[in-house]
């Protein structure tokens, strides 16, 4: 009777955790910039608090290194801005608070691979299956969707318009967290869950952005080329992957494509470029915006608003910390999953670059799932351990 209660107990604290931790990952992905639900900071405080009373979390070394090395060398630019250009550093402090989401890596360590992995497919297809009914809905006349559409583009979660695409004039229907679906979108080609897959790309194509078509194409290709035994089917698979990529952006960069956006993005990308100096302006700090003509601290350039804060010194380093999971993680005695992970954490990141989608809650969380993951690889020191570990099952 004591061995049945035990065991009940513990997968009621299973489902408590899972409870929440689908909570807020998935108010993180719906409401990024927490302007609807209102629910992100809440959320992540009682998956935080839920992880210490259940005994879910432990520290490993790769994960709480990195986001020391983070705060340090943020403070450091903070440092450096305050001396040398005299920045308020009242302003830095939304940067802090973006970076502690970081910590969820905490709430995620007990999880297997295999474990963070599927969870990451079951919510990334839980956003491709939301997105593809409010479209459906919308362009259908059913409900009052247009009415619940702008609410989410008030909230900043959704950009709707018409466009060209591909010479094909469409709803370009674009949620800002859309990026986070290539996690999904490689697991389901690799596990060949092809109708999953193919509702995850037709929601990017439906985004309209060039850079997640583009990766997702990039995702379908190396997923396929790398299945291959056959090194003269991988060549051919390699060729028409390279010719369709190359015309893709032919289509998508042709001057009926959002020229202005892309004039937008190059000054701002310029003026920062021209006034980064070799120590930073400190994170957060504002600048001029030549595009929109207003001073602004964030906009889609988000390496070279990187460069200018943090300097020609400290934002090589920075980009280290980001990029090394893909070095740790894509070697060949890895498994395919692990694998795909690297390949889609990496066009995660090349995607940050025209999106402001690195230091923010989604970012930082797929950063953390990179660092847990590393950290489970290489079997990193643990640096704080329980003797109590719970078997999560699927």
């Amino acid at each position: 009777m004591t061995s049945s209660i035990h065991i009940s107990k513990n997968r009621f604290a299973d489902y408590i955790y899972w409870f929440c931790l689908y909570m807020f990952v998935g108010v993180v992905m719906i409401d990024p910039a927490n302007k609807w639900l209102h629910m992100k900071e809440a959320a992540f405080v009682l998956l935080m608090f839920v992880t210490l009373l259940l005994q879910k979390g432990r520290f490993y070394r790769e994960t709480v290194v990195s986001f020391v090395a983070l705060i340090s060398l943020a403070f450091l630019s903070v440092f450096t801005g305050m001396v040398f250009f005299e920045t308020d550093v009242a302003t830095s402090l939304p940067y802090f608070k973006a970076l502690l989401f970081l910590t969820v890596f905490f709430c995620i360590s007990k999880l297997s691979i295999e474990q963070l992995l599927k969870f990451n497919y079951i919510v990334g297809l839980g956003m491709a299956i939301f997105i593809s009914v409010m479209l459906l809905a919308f362009v259908g006349g059913f409900f009052d969707m247009m009415s619940f559409i702008m609410k989410l583009s008030d909230a900043s979660a959704v950009y709707l318009a018409r466009r060209e695409n591909l010479g094909i004039e469409m709803y370009m229907f674009y949620y800002a967290t859309m990026p986070y679906m290539f996690l999904a979108l490689i697991y389901a080609l690799r596990n060949k869950h092809f109708i999953p897959a193919a509702l995850i790309v037709v929601a990017i194509f439906y985004g309209g952005s060039r850079t997640p078509i583009l990766m997702a194409f990039a995702v379908i290709g190396y997923v396929f080329y790398d299945k291959r035994n056959n090194k003269f089917l991988k060549y051919i698979i390699a060729t028409v992957v390279v010719v369709a990529i190359v015309y893709i952006v032919y289509l998508l960069t042709s001057s009926t494509y959002s020229q202005e956006g892309d004039d937008f993005k190059f000054a701002v990308a310029k003026y920062l470029f021209n006034n980064s100096s070799l120590v930073g302006h400190g994170v957060g700090a504002p600048y001029w915006d030549p595009g929109r003509k207003e001073v602004t601290v964030s906009t889609e350039v988000t390496y070279f608003e990187m460069l200018y804060q943090y300097g020609w010194l400290l934002f090589p380093i920075v980009l280290y910390i980001f990029l090394r999971p893909i070095i740790k993680l894509y070697k060949k005695k890895n498994d395919d999953n692990v694998r795909d992970f690297a390949v889609a954490y990496l066009l995660y990141l090349i995607n940050a670059g025209t999106n402001p989608l690195l230091i923010s809650s989604t970012g930082l969380y797929v950063f953390a799932c990179a660092l847990t993951i590393t950290a489970k690889v290489h079997e990193q020191q643990i640096l704080r351990s329980k003797n109590i570990t719970y078997n999560f099952a699927q």
